[in-house]
């Protein structure tokens, strides 16, 4: 009897983890390990939940002619990513997205063994309220299409 409790707590524990892995692999990025869509809809309602007035941006980054990189070397070495920033108004994000855009533009970037060179369009926009984070991420795409149609290679704000 108890040899099979012993098997039955082993095979919970097993369960446990198992379904902890699963949760992890819907909310990650298998490339990057970054947190995907699902994974940020979830710490959205975590953040929600939590009621703290808040204010930040939000911005979307975009490969530019990503689609050409896809043809050329496959679909699996790169996306689209959104960065959330609590806290960090609208100044201070845009030049942490210039930043982030003049490094990747920098030089060439393997995957693959393929040296690639990029450049990034990126959509920005602040919020007032954790609650409008999601309208926020909304307009942010809306700006993502303009930084692209503005010439690609900017960050462009709403």
């Amino acid at each position: 009897m108890m040899l099979l409790l012993i098997k039955f707590f082993i095979k919970f524990k097993n369960n446990e983890k198992e379904k902890h892995k699963l949760k992890n692999e819907a909310h990650t990025d298998f490339l990057t390990g970054l947190v995907n869509r699902r994974g940020l809809e979830q710490q959205i309602k975590q953040m929600q939940a939590n009621l703290a007035p808040m204010y930040g941006s939000v911005a979307i980054f975009d490969i530019d002619y990503f689609k050409n990189i896809n043809d050329k070397h496959g679909h699996d070495i790169g996306d689209e990513f959104i960065l959330l920033m609590p806290e960090t108004d609208l100044i201070k994000a845009k030049r942490l997205c210039e930043e982030l855009r003049k490094s990747a533009s920098k030089g060439k970037h393997q995957s693959k063994g393929i040296s690639i060179g990029i450049t990034m369009s990126i959509g920005l926009v602040a919020y007032t309220e954790i609650q409008n984070i999601k309208k926020a991420i909304s307009c942010a795409d809306e700006a993502l299409y303009k930084a692209k149609e503005q010439g690609r290679n900017c960050v462009c704000i709403l």
